[in-house]
């Protein structure tokens, strides 16, 4: 269903989404089948794959603050964006 745009064409809002490259549940390939078929049925997004990180980079920051705290800011900033957009 998540790759398929008959299904996605249903959806009434822009989508939001973060990930990260080193997730092992998933995978960039499938965040991009996800963009390119959301694309496919015309649906707006905001849907970002951050290098270098693994699943939970922006709640763990702490953990390895050089190489989360940009991702984090960014998907942070992106997400204030996006629910000023869905909820003005």
């Amino acid at each position: 269903m998540l790759a398929d745009p008959d299904s996605l064409a249903t959806l009434t809002h822009e989508v939001y989404g973060t990930f990260a490259e080193l997730d092992q549940g998933i995978p960039p390939e499938a965040v991009d089948e996800f963009v390119r078929a959301l694309e496919q049925a015309g649906i707006e997004n905001d849907v970002h794959v951050y290098d270098d990180v693994a699943h939970g980079f922006w709640l763990r920051v702490d953990q390895d603050p050089d190489v989360r705290s940009g991702p984090a800011l960014d998907a942070w900033t992106r997400l204030k964006a996006y629910l000023q957009r869905a909820l003005g």
